[in-house]
């Protein structure tokens, strides 16, 4: 509890533009349990931000070896490698992200988040350069509900869309 209370302020500093704070506070919340992996990912976007995008790769490697299965984490990855030029490693994170939220689709106990999972499966797929991205954008604006999101992503690019993930300028 108490690593999560500290990621917790540490988000509450990052929003209030106080990130040298954070990272310290992220620092402390990782030493209170070295197995949460929350707060690497908050570093990591702090890293990218400030543009320290081996610190943030660092980071996100923390992250998704602590928990494999967050397919969040893939897509960071995938936008850090992105950045670094590494395309290649960029396509296999965001492809195993897309496999990640196809088996969370599939899964009839996360029946809720079906939306919020194929609009991340659809993202994943235009970032990997799968077409089947086109399927599931058609499919999210059939349903009415994420009309916004499709028409906001459909046409831009992978470096639009990494920039607008994290207000990079």
């Amino acid at each position: 509890q108490k690593a999560i209370d500290l990621q917790d302020r540490a988000s509450a500093l990052i929003i209030r533009a106080k990130t040298d704070s954070a990272l310290l506070l992220l620092d402390q919340a990782i030493r209170a349990d070295r197995s949460y992996y929350i707060p690497h990912i908050s570093k990591s976007g702090i890293y990218i931000q400030q543009k320290a995008y081996d610190k943030a790769l660092t980071e996100i490697e923390f992250a998704t070896r602590k928990n494999p299965d967050y397919a969040e984490g893939w897509v960071i990855k995938g936008f850090i490698q992105e950045i670094l030029e590494n395309k290649e490693e960029a396509t296999k994170c965001y492809k195993k992200s897309m496999t990640m939220f196809t088996e969370r689709i599939n899964d009839p106990s996360k029946k809720e988040q079906y939306l919020p999972n194929l609009m991340n499966r659809a993202l994943s797929a235009k970032l990997a350069g799968d077409e089947s991205y086109h399927a599931d954008f058609e499919e999210l604006r059939k349903s009415g509900q994420q009309n916004e999101f499709v028409n906001h992503f459909i046409d831009k690019t992978n470096s639009e869309i990494i920039q607008e993930f994290f207000k990079l300028k």
